[in-house]
């Protein structure tokens, strides 16, 4: 009888473990961020699950967004580097820590499943726009910055 409660208990905690698995959800992407598996790699996707040991590649001019819905934690890697998640967390240069509240990821988890404005969390940090009116013509500009100097646009 024993045997049986001590095996029913570790069975109960391992479950609840595997429940508690620490996993990652992509929520921004710029740049052609890719995880990595033995010689292989593929890009990474927005929504994908990542786990702890996924090892990634970001490049200079890339950018990934991690949401810790167990921890409430959003995660920013901005610098080039190249790791499993869990080594790129625990070193503090590699990564931006921001705690959320639980309605801010309440929020950014409608945005996730549809139930939001997707267009501003696909757009973010992968697009910029600005809208001037000139004398002549209306027009926007996408991905580029206007410089005027003495009326004149380059």
């Amino acid at each position: 009888m024993k045997k049986l409660l001590t095996l029913l208990f570790f069975g109960i905690v391992f479950s609840c473990s595997m429940l508690q698995a620490q996993s990652y959800t992509v929520f921004s992407l710029r740049g052609e961020v890719k995880t990595i598996k033995g010689k292989s790699s593929s890009n990474v996707k927005l929504r994908a699950e990542l786990t702890p040991e996924t090892v990634i590649s970001v490049p200079s001019s890339g950018r990934i967004i991690l949401l810790d819905q167990v921890g409430s934690k959003l995660y920013t890697i901005s610098r080039p580097c190249k790791g499993s998640i869990k080594e790129l967390i625990a070193q503090n240069g590699q990564v931006q820590v921001k705690s959320l509240s639980k309605q801010y990821l309440g929020y950014i988890l409608r945005q996730m499943s549809g139930k939001g404005v997707i267009e501003t969390r696909t757009c973010y940090m992968d697009r910029t726009a600005s809208v001037y009116r000139g004398e002549k013509e209306d027009s926007v500009a996408v991905d580029s910055t206007i410089i005027i100097e003495n009326g004149v646009s380059n």
